[in-house]
């Protein structure tokens, strides 16, 4: 066993509020995980190039992190997975920019699913 050679896949964050964002991520690829992944650590780093670094023991099928940050600031943020052995690679930065104080954010998720339709007539198919 060795340290993790992948990152951690399809790492997403958007904002709570003008004080907090979420933050969630997949495991690593199998292949690249090289044992049991025990934790991930978070690095995020401010416009103004401070950094802050997180470690944690979260659900790892699906961890998710709530974080408590400044108004109107931007962030990037990176996770890498660990094993006993140490951590792995970083993943690519993503952007996070809160908004400023006062401001009020609402979200809608949807979830669209396409299926093909065979016994359409060319009367009964819809025109868009």
């Amino acid at each position: 066993m060795t340290v993790p050679t992948s990152f951690p896949e399809q790492v997403r964050g958007f904002p709570l509020s003008p004080r907090s964002f979420n933050l969630s991520w997949n495991a690593p690829d199998p292949e690249g995980r090289n044992g049991l992944i025990t934790r991930y650590a978070i690095h995020i780093s401010t416009n103004n190039m401070s950094s802050v670094f997180y470690t944690t023991e979260l659900d790892l099928i699906f961890p998710a992190l709530g974080l408590i940050v400044e108004p109107y600031t931007s962030y990037v943020v990176e996770v890498a997975a660990e094993t006993i052995r140490g951590r792995g690679p970083y993943s690519e930065g993503i952007m996070i920019y809160t908004p400023e104080d006062g401001k009020i954010l609402y979200y809608i998720f949807m979830a669209i699913e396409w299926r093909k339709i065979s016994n359409l007539t060319p009367e009964r198919k819809l025109n868009l």
